[in-house]
């Protein structure tokens, strides 16, 4: 499994530095979607990709690179805390389901000591 995300992402680094190259449009469409993909694997990681605090994560990934794109970075603070705002509203209604601290600490001492599962 940490074999194929390291192929995956040595591939995704290699078309990201070929993006480069021509700059513009096309290197923040593909930056764009490098990081849409980095964000379901960190979520994939402790099993949140499919919640609705997942959503939310991909909706206000999306919505920062509008913001980037129509110009209007006074914005991104602002949606940042909206972000913020709406996964604590998520995390405290729906209460007993998520266990977020238990799979976030899991997660990283997995990716730091993968050997200890």
């Amino acid at each position: 499994m940490f074999k194929q995300r390291l192929i995956s992402g040595i591939i995704l680094v290699i078309i990201a530095f070929v993006t480069l190259y021509y700059g513009g449009f096309l290197t923040f469409f593909v930056v764009g979607a490098i990081s849409l993909i980095g964000v379901f694997e960190l979520l994939r990681v402790i099993h949140m990709e499919k919640s609705a605090l997942g959503v939310i994560v991909y909706t206000g990934s999306i919505l920062y690179y509008l913001l980037l794109l129509l110009g209007l970075e006074q914005y991104i603070m602002p949606l940042a805390l909206l972000m913020l705002i709406m996964l604590i509203a998520v995390y405290v209604f729906t209460f007993p389901k998520y266990e977020i601290i238990l799979r976030y600490n899991n997660a990283f001492l997995y990716l730091s000591d993968p050997y200890a599962f």
